[in-house]
């Protein structure tokens, strides 16, 4: 009996230890990934960068409170509308980075996306917006191709462009980031 308490004792203590290691490892990788970020120079709207052959711009944004006439389903929200651009410049067929490669992070939080399915052209904040609205890039972009198009985003009512950043993840290491300002 004093055998099964003794394992049993020994497999909650290591429980316990699993638990508590895999604490410290996350809020270090949150930590770390917060740091990352924070050394990343924020370029200004409308100005690219290149990174291995890929050009990328964040071209410029729009705040709606709809989107053909429809405002957003979740109660004091509304869009952000960022309009990306991404150019292969390089010598070779390269994949640049996709919709789940771009963040956006408002007061040091991340923002999500919301579920919206576009037609063609959306009418968005007033504005027809003439090229397809959704901005998808996941497959591979051949030398002097350029592709362009919006993300969508809910934000708050109360939104501050000051308080929002771009960020644009190239690899597991290389990232660029864009503020809402020329």
């Amino acid at each position: 009996m004093k055998t099964i308490l003794k394992i049993g004792c020994g497999i909650a203590l290591g429980v316990v230890m699993l638990g508590i290691i895999g604490i410290i490892l996350t809020g270090t990788c949150a930590r770390s990934l917060e740091e990352a970020e924070k050394q990343i120079k924020l370029l200004p709207l409308g100005q690219a960068t290149v990174m291995e052959g890929i050009q990328f711009t964040v071209v410029e944004y729009i705040v709606s409170k709809e989107v053909g006439g429809k405002p957003p389903s979740a109660e004091g929200a509304q869009y952000l509308f960022i309009h990306c651009q991404v150019e292969n410049i390089g010598e070779i067929a390269k994949v640049p980075p996709s919709e789940y490669d771009i963040q956006v992070i408002y007061k040091g939080e991340k923002v999500e996306m919301p579920l919206l399915v576009f037609l063609p052209s959306a009418r968005v904040g007033g504005r027809e917006l003439s090229e397809y609205p959704y901005f998808y890039a996941t497959n591979e972009l051949y030398p002097g191709i350029t592709k362009d198009g919006w993300l969508v985003y809910l934000i708050p009512m109360d939104f501050h462009p000051e308080d929002t950043k771009i960020i644009v993840s190239f690899s597991d290491v290389e990232k660029a980031g864009w503020t809402l300002t020329r």
